[in-house]
């Protein structure tokens, strides 16, 4: 008897702690939401009432698979996503967050988990209801818009039907074209596409189970892309409450590519870009061994372009792969020739030269889930002969090629890190730090028996980016760039191995970034090669990087 006085205690005392919350919850989604938007600048200034909200699920016990555990579980995983973007506010959207979905463990009802687990591994594993898809707001525009209520046990089942008439009635969400048959979907419907298609033939026939005009079976489906905007009421409704709110930037909904994607910033998952970056470099003079510039009879020029495609691996932006290829093309003529002689593609033996040089894979992590630090990996093949120029006369000595690339595998890692600052976040720093691992070479190979041994540059850049509107950007950057290399050096008659900075070079350069198209970005930069040592260049460069992204 007593034990059954204690369950039914147990029972009563979670239905009114459930009450509680959903009370609490509903109360607060009328105060901030309005119209599907947040008040997020609002939260930010006060979040009291939602830390409470997240102490509560943290404490709430729900075991039962019902309605009440139901609701429960979506009320939740809104209120942490909630939680997650005012922690973190101002943000472009969720996706900036990294970590957001796949990385930040929460505590509901005492078990630590992902949003990511509490969607796939718990609600659609444990419910198979389609319509969770259009109660659970990630956060973004693209997300069917958040209610400005709370679900209920009592009133899911008419809330769930409700929500899923409304995004599948809405012409914004469901778009159909009938000229071309076409009926464009969220892609939702793609990721989620067993939950839609589990008890209907097609993601169509779920559609018309909610829709007041159906639409025909034998149309195409296709998929728009996912708006990842934040679903922020100051974004769209700039009031003076809001225009005091600081570092709130309502005027720019959203980013431009050119300045959403810098280096740091990862590919959501199947998203993709192709890069071409060219840069012509010229030199009619050299630093040598002390570092004093030397004027020389020629003009020496090198033209390098490298070829990049990137694809997003995962929905969370941690993972990309990616592949580079090299050209590579030389030139020497007087002095008072032009560098853009280059561009000729010309193969004259010692006098000009041109190859596709080298190609490789790379991978592309973002390991942190709050800091904007990104490390990319290349691994340069050569695949061209003689990049180096070994192979010579005998009698004269003399170079049969000149010499256009590094004949080695290359390991090249970077390591990327930016920062918006200022009010409006009109300006960002963007520092860039490098390991370029050259591997020693054959030595049957050697040109006049000079050893080739492995080398390492350790190139480090600082770059300041001014927005002045939304489609551009103004750079200035600076770099140091020595190279490491293994020494024998005599020592109390012998010989010991140093590690030695056998050369380096400085430039400095300012840039200019201009989106043409919602996909298609141009980019201009012209640098200066102030100080070097040992034939560290003395040259400038033209620079031109053309960049596709969808």
């Amino acid at each position: 008897m007593k034990f059954r006085l204690l369950l039914v205690f147990g029972l009563l005392s979670t239905v009114i702690y459930s009450q509680d919350l959903n009370q609490k919850f509903d109360a607060f989604l009328k105060q901030h939401v309005s119209d599907g938007l947040v008040r997020y600048a609002d939260i930010k200034k006060n979040p009291n009432e939602l830390n409470l909200l997240v102490d509560m699920i943290s404490k709430s016990s729900f075991s039962d698979n019902n309605d009440n555990h139901k609701a429960f579980l979506i009320n939740a995983y809104n209120i942490l996503v909630l939680k997650s973007i005012v922690d973190n506010y101002p943000v472009d959207g969720p996706q900036s967050i990294n970590g957001i979905y796949n990385g930040i463990q929460h505590n509901i009802a005492g078990k630590k988990m992902t949003l990511d687990d509490l969607e796939n591994k718990i609600l659609r594993k444990q419910y198979k209801d389609a319509r969770i898809h259009f109660a659970l707001v990630c956060g973004a525009l693209g997300c069917p818009p958040i209610t400005d209520f709370a679900y209920t046990g009592v009133n899911l089942i008419a809330q769930l039907d409700d929500q899923a008439k409304k995004a599948l009635n809405n012409n914004e969400f469901i778009r159909v074209d009938s000229k071309t048959k076409t009926v464009f979907l969220s892609e939702i419907f793609k990721w989620f596409k067993e939950d839609f298609t589990r008890n209907y033939d097609s993601e169509i026939a779920y559609i018309n189970s909610y829709r007041n005009e159906d639409i025909p079976k034998d149309y195409k489906v296709m998929y728009y892309p996912y708006d990842w905007t934040l679903n922020d009421y100051a974004l769209f409704n700039l009031s003076e409450k809001d225009s005091e709110i600081p570092e709130v930037t309502p005027s720019a909904p959203k980013l431009s590519n050119v300045q959403a994607y810098t280096p740091s910033k990862l590919l959501k998952r199947g998203q993709f870009e192709v890069q071409a970056f060219s840069n012509i470099y010229t030199q009619t003079a050299y630093h040598n061994e002390l570092g004093e510039k030397v004027e020389t009879n020629n003009r020496v020029n090198y033209y390098a372009t490298q070829f990049t495609v990137n694809y997003g691996i995962t929905k969370s932006r941690w993972l990309n792969v990616g592949m580079d290829a090299n050209l590579r093309s030389f030139s020497m003529d007087t002095s008072t020739s032009s560098p853009f002689q280059v561009l000729r593609f010309a193969n004259d033996s010692t006098q000009s030269r041109t190859t596709i040089s080298s190609i490789g894979p790379k991978l592309k992590i973002s390991p942190f889930k709050r800091i904007s630090i990104s490390l990319q990996s290349t691994l340069w093949i050569p695949i061209a002969k003689d990049l180096e120029g070994d192979e010579y006369d005998l009698a004269t000595g003399r170079r049969f090629r000149p010499w256009l690339d590094w004949d080695r595998y290359v390991w090249w890692n970077q390591f990327f890190y930016d920062q918006p600052i200022g009010k409006n976040k009109k300006f960002q720093i963007f520092m860039e730090a490098d390991l370029l691992f050259r591997f020693a070479k054959d030595s049957s190979r050697y040109f006049q028996n000079q050893p080739k041994s492995s080398n390492l540059m350790t190139p480090v850049s600082f770059f300041l980016s001014y927005f002045p509107t939304k489609l551009t950007t103004i750079y200035g950057f600076v770099q140091h760039s020595p190279t490491w290399e293994t020494k024998k050096l005599p020592f109390n008659n012998a010989e010991q191995t140093h590690v030695l900075v056998t050369s380096h070079f400085s430039q400095a350069g300012l840039g200019f970034k201009y989106q043409v198209t919602d996909n298609l970005a141009l980019e201009l930069l012209y640098t200066d090669f102030f100080a070097g040592k040992h034939w560290g260049g003395a040259g400038e460069t033209f620079n031109l990087g053309i960049r596709f992204l969808k």
